[in-house]
C-alpha cells in the first residue's frame, strides 16, 4: 500500500556549528505522544518486582507506642493508561506525563508493643496505588559520535487515591497502617520509583536511537547522511520539536557529495497541526539523483519479457520497418533488445504540485548477434514525481509520471534515421517503460534501492498523508497512531 507521506526519523548529529539542513523532521506533541507510547511495554517491564527498602518506626496507638517494621515492599505491577508528551518550548525541554498510572503492592509488616507485656503480630499486606500522575523533564542532546540522546531530570510523583488491605492482625491496626502507608512508605515507593523510572525510561528511548548509524547504506554506491546539523540537537515552537538532517545520499564508501548541494535556507519548523512533518530540501532528492544516475552507475536493458503486452513485438526488427526502414532491411526480423544508459546526473526542481526530475538518457537499440548498437536515439525526460511512503520497507520514494520529454537521434549505423516517425513510440516507450522502470527502481528487490530511510518510528501507522510544494523544500505531512 502506497501512503503519500514520509518521515524520516529522529535522526542524529554533525559538525561543530549549526547549518541549515537539508531535511527536518518535526513532531507535534500528539506526534512525540505517540512515538513514546511505542516504548511503554519495555519500560514498564523494568519496573516490575521493584523493591522498596523497609520502613521502620515507632506509632502511638490505642495499646501504647508500638515498633513496626514494613518489609518486602515490593511493586508486582504497574500499569500506565497512556504516556503524553508536551513540549515546553520556553524551558527548552519536553515533558513526559505518565498518565493514570495504577501500582499492585505487596508487603509484609509486623509490630511489637513497646511495654509490658509486649504484644506482637505480623502478617502481609496488599496496597493500591490509583490515578497516579508521574510527570519527568526531558532534554535531547547530541553524542560525540553524533547520534542524539535523551536525558531526563526532573520527577514528580503524584498519587491520587490508596488501598490497602491488611491480612491477619487486629482490627485496630488498620487505621494505625494506612496513616504510616499514606506517609512512609508512600514516601519510599516516591524516592524509588523516582530513582528507578527515569533510568528505565532513558535507557529504553537510548537504546532505540543508538540502533541509528550516521549513514544508512542504501546500496553499492550511496548511504543516507543522516547526521543531525544544529548543536542544539532540537528546535521547539510552542507546540513541536524538529529535528535538522543533513539529509544527502552520499557516496557509500568516502560519504562524499559532489558536487555539494545547497539546502534550503529558513525552512520553517512547523506546518500544520498534523502529528508528523517533513521537509524536504531539494538538495535531498538532487544529491540522490546525482549518486544514483550519474553515467556508467545508471544502465539497465529492457527485455521483451519484462515489457507491457502492448510494447512486446517492438522488440523485433520487422515493427520498425515503417519508422527506421533501414534498421528492417540491414536486420530483417531479427530480435532486439534495448539499453538504457544515463549520460548525466538528472536535475530536480521543486514545482507547484510536484517535484520536477528530469533526465538524460541514451536509448540504444541492440539487435541480438551484434555486439554494437544498431541505433543510439537521445531521450531527455522530465517526470512529475510524487512523495509516498513504502510501508512495506519503510523508506521514502519518489512515484514518477511522464511530464514532457525531447527525443533526438546520437548515430545509426543502418542509415538515416528521422525524428518524427519514431516520435509517437519513444514517447509510447518513456511512458511504458522507461518511467516504470525509474519507479521499479525503488522496489525493495532492486539493486538500486533509491529512497530515504525511516528506521526511527517503528509500530506506527499513518494516515491523512498531504504533501505541499514551496519554491525550494517539500513538506509531508501526516497523522500517527500506535499499532495495534
Amino acid at each position: 500500500m502506497k501512503l503519500i507521506a514520509v518521515f524520516l526519523l529522529l535522526a542524529v548529529c554533525f559538525a561543530a556549528a549549526d547549518t541549515d539542513p537539508g531535511y527536518e523532521v518535526t513532531l507535534t506533541n500528539n506526534g512525540l505522544t505517540c512515538w513514546i507510547n511505542t516504548m511503554v511495554a519495555p519500560v514498564l517491564s523494568q519496573l516490575q518486582g521493584l523493591k522498596v527498602p523497609d520502613v521502620t518506626g515507632t506509632e502511638k496507638t490505642i495499646i501504647g507506642d508500638i515498633n513496626y517494621q514494613m518489609s518486602s515492599i515490593t511493586v508486582q505491577s504497574l500499569n500506565v493508561d497512556k504516556f503524553i508528551a508536551n513540549v515546553e518550548a520556553s524551558k527548552g525541554y519536553f515533558l513526559i506525563v505518565l498518565e493514570n498510572a495504577n501500582a499492585d503492592i505487596t508487603l509484609d509488616w509486623s509490630y511489637q508493643q513497646q511495654r509490658f507485656p509486649h504484644a506482637h503480630d505480623a502478617g502481609t499486606a496488599d496496597a493500591q496505588l490509583k490515578k497516579m500522575v508521574i510527570e519527568l523533564h526531558a532534554t535531547m542532546v547530541r553524542t560525540d559520535d553524533d547520534r542524539p540522546q535523551i536525558k531526563l531530570s526532573d520527577i514528580v510523583v503524584n498519587i491520587g487515591d490508596l488501598d490497602l488491605t491488611l491480612h491477619g492482625g487486629a482490627s485496630w491496626l488498620y487505621d494505625v497502617f494506612i496513616s504510616i502507608f499514606k506517609s512512609s512508605v508512600v514516601r519510599a515507593l516516591n524516592d524509588e520509583f523516582a530513582k528507578a523510572l527515569p533510568p528505565a525510561v532513558q535507557s529504553t528511548i537510548n537504546q532505540r536511537l543508538e540502533k541509528w548509524p550516521r549513514y544508512s547504506p542504501m546500496d553499492d554506491f550511496a548511504s543516507f547522511d543522516q547526521r543531525l546539523t544544529w548543536d542544539s540537537a532540537v528546535k521547539f515552537t510552542k507546540s513541536s520539536l524538529t529535528f535538522g538532517i543533513d539529509g544527502q545520499v552520499v557516496d557509500v564508501d568516502s560519504h562524499a557529495a559532489l558536487p555539494q548541494f545547497t539546502p534550503a535556507t529558513d525552512m520553517p519548523l512547523i506546518h500544520n497541526g498534523q502529528d508528523l512533518q517533513l521537509f524536504f530540501s531539494n538538495e535531498v532528492w538532487a544529491s540522490d539523483f546525482f549518486t544514483h544516475f550519474n553515467g556508467g552507475v545508471f544502465n539497465t536493458t529492457l527485455v521483451k519479457d519484462d515489457a507491457p503486452s502492448q510494447m512486446q513485438s517492438w522488440f523485433n526488427t520487422k515493427m520498425w520497418a515503417s519508422r527506421i526502414p533501414g534498421l528492417a532491411t540491414a536486420h530483417p526480423n531479427s530480435d532486439m533488445t534495448f539499453k538504457v544508459i544515463a549520460t548525466e546526473a538528472p536535475t530536480s526542481k521543486i514545482f507547484p504540485a510536484a517535484v520536477y526530475v528530469e533526465y538524460d538518457v541514451d536509448f540504444l537499440f541492440m539487435v541480438d548477434g551484434v555486439a554494437d548498437p544498431v541505433v543510439v536515439l537521445n531521450f531527455r525526460i522530465g517526470t512529475a514525481a510524487t512523495p509516498y511512503l513504502q510501508t512495506d520497507r519503510s523508506r521514502v520514494a519518489l512515484e514518477h509520471k511522464p511530464y514532457n520529454q525531447t527525443i533526438s537521434v546520437v548515430s545509426s549505423s543502418v542509415g538515416t534515421v528521422s525524428v518524427t516517425p519514431i516520435t509517437p513510440l519513444a514517447k509510447l516507450f518513456i511512458e511504458k517503460s522507461i518511467v516504470p522502470f525509474f519507479n521499479k527502481m525503488q522496489d525493495s528487490g532492486n539493486a538500486h534501492q533509491m529512497g530515504i530511510f525511516l528506521p526511527l518510528l517503528v509500530d506506527i501507522d499513518f494516515s491523512d498523508a498531504q504533501v505541499y510544494y514551496a519554491s525550494d523544500y517539500v513538506v509531508l505531512t501526516m497523522d500517527m497512531k500506535v499499532k495495534a
